[in-house]
């Protein structure tokens, strides 16, 4: 083969990889396309910032909605208001590189996008792609370590049909999502009724679920998230956080939960 064998098979190799790409592209702008006025304007404006702060990222339909990948596994997301929500949600998937403690802000509420919003998300995106340090990835792995040596909590008597089951289902998750399941309903349960909510663990105000807990094992995760419905009176400005990931509850965070129930049904 010569060498200008060589180049030309080369640039159609490299030809089908954009085409590729760009296929994706477009079906995600296509996607935004079809989204309603006011989260059409969000989504385009996310699309652009997302590009712009880390070009690596490649847009791609993931479960139907705006994504964006790098390595092939997406980073961020967007998906639109439905018709029982009254916000938008920018989310970060557990490849996201926004790990700050034990428990830190995975999915955010949007009303529209300031240009404070618009500088806030840039920075945010540029954190989820930044490459865990060697120290990061020792940190991750104890705490992994720490928690599958936790002891496991017991728990009082339930009272309540719906806390029974909550309380059944907490008991067959793996220990080290058991562990944090467990924290979060002594301090949930205390205000909110418990039910389970598509087979997790919720917790409800007057029958409308408040919050919910989903396991790190449900979608193979390494971290669990308590979540926050758009019933939840968390709302600050036009970008709020509405999902937070843990990978453990101490102290603090459970002062920092209660005050977030506080919050949501105040």
């Amino acid at each position: 083969m010569t060498e200008t064998d060589k180049s030309a098979r080369g640039a159609t190799a490299t030809s089908g990889v954009d085409n590729e790409t760009s296929d994706k592209e477009a079906a995600v702008l296509a996607t935004i396309a079809r989204m309603a006025g006011p989260d059409r304007a969000i989504a385009a404006r996310i699309h652009a910032i997302v590009k712009a702060s880390v070009p690596a990222l490649a847009p791609r339909l993931w479960y139907g909605i705006p994504g964006y990948a790098i390595n092939g596994k997406v980073v961020c997301f967007f998906q639109e208001a439905e018709s029982e929500t009254r916000y938008a949600t920018f989310g970060f998937t557990d490849a996201a590189n926004l790990d700050d403690g034990a428990m830190w802000p995975v999915t955010f509420a949007l009303t529209e996008l300031t240009a404070a919003d618009e500088e806030r998300i840039g920075a945010l995106v540029k954190r989820a792609c930044a490459e865990f340090t060697a120290a990061e990835r020792t940190a991750i792995a104890e705490h992994v370590e720490g928690l599958k040596m936790a002891a496991r909590r017991g728990f009082p008597q339930a009272q309540a049909p719906g806390e029974a089951d909550v309380l059944e289902k907490i008991a067959a998750m793996a220990e080290s999502d058991r562990a944090i399941a467990e924290r979060i309903h002594a301090v949930v349960a205390a205000t909110l009724s418990p039910k389970l909510w598509y087979g997790m663990p919720a917790y409800a105000k007057d029958d409308t679920v408040v919050c919910f807990f989903q396991s790190a094992e449900r979608f193979k995760m390494r971290y669990a998230t308590l979540g926050f419905n758009d019933c939840a009176n968390l709302d600050d400005g036009t970008f709020w956080p509405t999902g937070f990931a843990l990978t453990t509850v101490t102290d603090h965070d459970e002062a920092n939960i209660s005050e977030l129930m506080q919050r949501a049904i105040g």
